[in-house]
């Protein structure tokens, strides 16, 4: 699980899955790359 998000639209993003503060042609490279940080906590 991440803890900190430098930006609030990460955040947003993570917790609640709304992309409303993030660039359209960011979301879906963002929630590839969230849910592998994800994954990688589990393991650990």
């Amino acid at each position: 699980m991440v803890t900190e998000f430098g930006h609030k639209g990460l955040k947003i993003l993570y917790e609640a899955g709304s992309s409303k503060k993030m660039r359209t042609d960011l979301v879906g490279r963002v929630r590839v790359v969230l849910a592998i940080l994800d994954e990688a906590q589990s393991l650990a």
